[in-house]
């Protein structure tokens, strides 16, 4: 069983505003198991969950354009309690750089 962070600017700014953290997880996962792993991994407690399959898209590759498939994902997406936070999704906000004349 794997979960794997997702990070974009688009989960980096839903992370930051509401509080909920996107991961890539297999697809035989159900919302328990994946709020275990988030539990016991990340030290938080999960309010709710929202899952997504993804259907590997075709991919042509070789001499002879042969066609495979990439495996298939489940997106989740994990609201915590209030006033929690996963450290892996903080980011520093940088202060104006230089000016240049």
């Amino acid at each position: 069983m794997f979960i794997k962070p997702l990070v974009t600017e688009k989960t980096l700014h839903v992370a930051q505003t509401d509080k909920q953290y996107t991961f890539l997880v297999e697809p035989g996962l159900d919302k328990y198991a994946i709020k275990k792993l988030v539990s016991e991994n990340f030290g938080v407690h999960v309010v709710d969950i929202r899952t997504a399959n993804i259907a590997g898209k075709q991919k042509r590759f070789g001499k002879k354009r042969t066609a495979a498939f990439k495996s298939d994902l489940k997106k989740a997406v994990v609201t915590l309690a209030e006033k929690e936070t996963i450290s892996f999704f903080e980011v520093e906000k940088k202060g104006k750089g230089k000016k240049r004349t």
